[in-house]
């Protein structure tokens, strides 16, 4: 009706449509499915389909004899990239958009230049184990992770890991406190600014992703070699294959959430993994914990940089990572998902920017909320995420203007003083909620 009255904003429809009408289970006897019946979706039969083509060309018929559409680009797009009909030639169909493809070095040639050592696996295996008996319910330990959204300065990046370090020791009995090392930008590289410590190590927009990855894996050792476990959140689904040997812990952000690559990923993860949420994406992320943890097959990328199948057997130390409402209604909704679904309902509380703190007080007060839920005997919550560097605020990036060393650069964050009162907080509060019994023993 719209394309008949002559709207040209609408340019064409998706039709979900086979030969018969309906839908049909697979079942356990393939030979039995009816011909031409959709085993996933309901769709349109034939029939149906062809009525609803004829009545779409003859409103497309009204519209062009009404109004007969001009040819050539839009007034509106006088920049927009060339369209096919620009680009197209009769023997070039593939790669008409891409500008350069260059060799990347395969995950197995980076592992072997920048290789970990006997005590390195050591820490990585001890603190995953922790981290999944916290999130099994089977350790009444916090997990916090705590780090810059991006880390952009390794030696900046040191200094605040041995602070960390430090403060990890101190209250190994109430916490699993885990550097969250963040190598990639997914939002700023979408928007032409910087994609992160991988893409552009050197912050000139080279795109050195080679190097990238060596930086990337000097760094996680660097920062292990201190003690100190870490995280990182994957925001394409091959990184992993650089990095996924040196960390404990891994993040899924809200938007990846909801990709079935990344929840592929997840399946076939080592780490536990925190499925980041919104307030509208309770629900999505819920389902990518249950999800990941049944076995699946999917195309991955082996170790040797060759395309292949992957067949896992699904990763049961999932878990959401929520943002910090005042009234607790999203942890409940979370915890009522997992629990509806047989999965731990045990959830982290996001206290950073991307779960709703915008500025560093707000943070400092996410995880105060945090800190007085558990003081109240909260068993729902299982750790917080800490947006933290040495320097409170943010920078930007401009050119031929000198960075304020320790300062993020990408969203706010808390500096050390603040992070530090508030880590020490959240051990008092498992202090608390013990109720004066002995802590367990380190591990259980």
């Amino acid at each position: 009706a719209r394309v008949a009255g002559g709207d040209e904003r609408v340019s064409g429809v998706l039709l979900s449509s086979f030969l018969e009408e309906g839908q049909q289970n697979i079942g356990h006897e393939p030979a039995k499915l009816r011909f031409g019946v959709s085993v996933t979706e309901p769709c349109l039969g034939w029939e149906q389909t062809l009525s609803l083509l004829n009545t779409l060309a003859a409103a497309v018929k009204k519209r062009q004899a009404a109004a007969p559409a001009a040819l050539g680009r839009a007034p509106s797009l006088p920049r927009a990239a060339p369209s096919f009909r620009e680009l197209g030639t009769l023997d070039t169909t593939d790669n008409l958009r891409v500008h350069t493809i260059r060799p990347l070095l395969s995950p197995a040639c980076a592992i072997e230049q920048v290789p970990m050592s006997r005590e390195a696996k050591r820490l990585v295996l001890r603190a995953r184990c922790e981290i999944s008996q916290i999130v099994q319910g089977e350790s009444d330990r916090l997990l916090v992770l705590a780090g810059p959204p991006a880390v952009h300065d390794p030696s900046a990046a040191i200094e605040y890991a041995a602070k960390l370090a430090a403060l990890a020791a101190k209250h190994e009995g109430e916490l699993v406190v885990v550097m969250q090392v963040n190598l990639s930008r997914s939002a700023e590289a979408e928007e032409g600014g910087w994609a992160g410590l991988v893409t552009d190590p050197t912050m000139n927009g080279s795109v050195s992703v080679n190097a990238g990855f060596r930086a990337a894996r000097q760094l996680l050792l660097d920062i292990g070699s201190l003690g100190l476990p870490t995280s990182t959140e994957y925001v394409d689904t091959i990184t992993p294959q650089f990095v996924a040997d040196l960390v404990s812990h891994a993040l899924v952000g809200a938007r990846q959430a909801c990709s079935r690559a990344h929840r592929e990923l997840a399946f076939g993860l080592s780490t536990p993994v925190g499925f980041q949420s919104t307030s509208s994406t309770v629900l999505a992320a819920a389902d990518a914990v249950r999800a990941s943890s049944a076995a699946h097959a999917f195309l991955s990328v082996s170790k040797q940089g060759v395309a292949g199948i992957c067949q896992t057997t699904g990763n049961r130390d999932g878990y959401m990572v929520v943002p910090p409402p005042a009234d607790a209604q999203i942890e409940q909704q979370a915890s009522d998902a997992l629990e509806s679904m047989g999965l731990p309902s045990r959830v982290l509380v996001d206290c950073t920017s991307l779960g709703g703190c915008q500025t560093p007080a707000q943070m400092a007060g996410a995880a105060a909320a945090a800190v007085a839920r558990v003081t109240g005997g909260s068993n729902r919550v299982c750790g917080v995420l800490l947006g933290s560097f040495l320097l409170e605020g943010r920078q930007e990036l401009t050119p031929g203007k000198a960075l304020v060393r320790g300062m993020s650069v990408a969203e706010p964050c808390m500096d050390w003083s603040t992070t530090e009162a508030a880590i020490e907080e959240l051990a008092a509060a498992v202090r608390v909620r013990r109720g004066g019994k002995a802590p367990p023993q380190k591990g259980g």
